[in-house]
């Protein structure tokens, strides 16, 4: 029997560590929407509003967000215009061309971005985009960025009578009951980026955008993975120990899905990683009970905070006493999130989004008492004061968008900044897992490479998220066997304290796939003051 060891953060064999001054997964059912990298390409009109505000816009969502009231907007160009008045355009054209941005930290500045280009010109970028899963838009030029869910309606037949919460999607990507538009934008938030006294500070606005040219340009890299990929389950090489557990037992499938679907830099190389972990301080031992909540792409995410601002905190003041630390809330972004659907699913990445342009309030102010059967109770009307509020400065795609990950990208990232999130499609047989190195490939596990020259990942189903804490590699039967060092969000009696190891680099359940990193920000809110106490 192994222990997850609560080691230093180290890696073997390099011991340097990359400070940030300024600086997975996946939904349970979030919303009914699915579409490819290969809908997205050409040149689209954006139309935001005319003015941004200083106060956070709904831009017609609620909070959290919800289907119904997606689905009650209806034409969302003409919402905005009766809202807010006259709209702005912008012509702007996604390309898969892409690019390296310098300007980012190590090892950042060698990540490939998808390119935005202005259309006129037709030369250079001016700026980059990805698309947020299957289900949103994200496109970053300038000081402004906007992200928004794709455009869907149901489809009124016999067989789908009532609008239902949740994204109705199966493995392969079909979403029952709705159509997706691709090339429409159905709700959208517009944010726009200032420094007031060397802190960001964030003006809102709302933005609609529809295609209106395809793309024909492709700047194709080779990729030796270039056809669709339909993995049937098989039975488990590895020897990893499984056990019963009370709170899984007797779960339908439905139930199942419902339960689950939640200071210097030095170039490496792969020989040089043998071992990192980044699973120690008091955070490492710190689970909380989801219940019967989808928040695992919360809870994920949350850690992936907390944990980056407690080794940023430590290498700073490494006398000072973090046990009584305030950490982040969990139940902030599930109830009062716009970009994410509370109870019923999220992204990571938009948690980001979240952490980044409106912060969260501390655990103490909204302890996570929440459930799906009572239902996620709606964000309180209260106030609160930014001082009051933990920041992320920054977030992503692992390699620069969604598709671009890569499991040496992944080893790079946690090395020198520390957890990230990822998301898998998890197994049936992983609520089982109790030791070893896990392996188990999900059913009819589906994947889409629609730009099979691109280099890019394609789109690959995921349904959980959880947390890479570091990595190993240790003999089984006889063999050499990598293995990620992953945390879970089913509590600290499951696995190996709530820890367990997954087999690496063979993007085991889509473990590879994607994966988010959020930084912390010491210049505003809670952590702002913790460092001025500080110093």
């Amino acid at each position: 029997m192994y222990q997850v060891k609560l080691w230093p953060f180290r890696c073997v064999f390099l011991t340097c560590f990359a400070y940030i001054t300024a600086s997975v997964l996946l939904a349970e059912a979030d919303l009914p929407i699915h579409a490819l990298t290969s809908d997205v390409l050409g040149v689209w009109r954006i139309l935001e509003t005319e003015t941004f505000h200083d106060k956070p816009q709904t831009c017609g969502g609620s909070l959290p967000n919800r289907n119904w009231d997606n689905l009650k907007l209806g034409d969302y160009r003409r919402y905005l215009q009766r809202g807010y008045g006259s709209l702005r355009e912008t012509v702007v054209e996604l390309v898969d061309e892409r690019h390296y941005r310098r300007s980012e930290l190590p090892p950042r500045n060698q990540w490939r971005y998808l390119g935005v280009r202005d259309p006129k010109s037709g030369h250079g970028f001016i700026g980059q985009w990805t698309l947020v899963y299957d289900e949103g838009l994200d496109i970053d030029i300038g000081p402004t960025r906007y992200f928004g869910f794709f455009k869907y309606a149901k489809i009124d037949t016999k067989d789908c009578p009532m609008v239902l919460e949740g994204s109705q999607e199966d493995s392969h990507g079909n979403v029952q009951c709705y159509r997706t538009t691709a090339s429409e934008i159905g709700i959208g938030w517009a944010t726009r980026k200032v420094f007031k006294n060397g802190k960001p500070n964030y003006t809102y606005g709302c933005f609609y955008a529809e295609k209106i040219k395809d793309d024909k340009r492709h700047s194709y890299v080779l990729d030796e993975s270039s056809s669709a990929v339909l993995r049937k389950g098989k039975p488990s090489f590895n020897q990893w120990l499984k056990r019963d557990y009370l709170e899984f037992r007797d779960l339908s499938p439905f139930r199942f899905l419902q339960l689950h679907k939640g200071t210097c830099f030095k170039s490496i190389h792969h020989s040089h990683l043998s071992e990192c972990s980044t699973a120690e301080g008091h955070l490492a031992n710190r689970f909380m009970q989801k219940g019967q909540c989808g928040s695992c792409y919360a809870m994920a995410s949350i850690y992936v905070l907390a944990r980056r601002f407690e080794i940023i905190l430590r290498k700073l003041y490494p006398e000072s006493n973090w046990e009584h630390t305030e950490r982040p809330s969990v139940r902030d972004i599930v109830e009062c999130s716009p970009f994410n659907q509370g109870c019923l699913g999220g992204f990571p990445f938009l948690v980001g989004k979240h952490l980044t342009e409106l912060g969260v309030l501390s655990e103490s102010d909204s302890p996570y008492t929440i459930n799906l059967e009572s239902g996620t109770s709606s964000c309180p009307v209260k106030q609160s004061n930014a001082d009051d509020r933990w920041f992320a400065a920054s977030y992503g795609y692992i390699g620069g968008c969604y598709e671009c990950t890569t499991e040496f990208e992944i080893m790079k990232e946690v090395y020198h900044h520390g957890p990230v999130a990822v998301a898998i499609d998890a197994p049936q047989s992983l609520f089982n897992y109790y030791n070893g190195v896990y392996d188990d490939e999900p059913a009819n596990h589906g994947s889409n490479c629609d730009l099979p020259l691109s280099g890019l990942n394609g789109w690959e189903y995921t349904n959980h998220a959880i947390i890479i804490v570091g990595w190993g590699e240790e003999d089984v039967a006889g063999i050499p066997t990598k293995f990620w060092v992953c945390r879970n969000t089913w509590g600290s009696d499951w696995g190996v304290g709530g820890f367990f190891k997954m087999k690496r680099g063979v993007n085991l359940c889509g473990v590879e796939s994607q994966a988010v990193y959020i930084d912390p920000d010491l210049t505003r809110g809670v952590a702002a003051r913790l460092v001025k106490s500080l110093t």
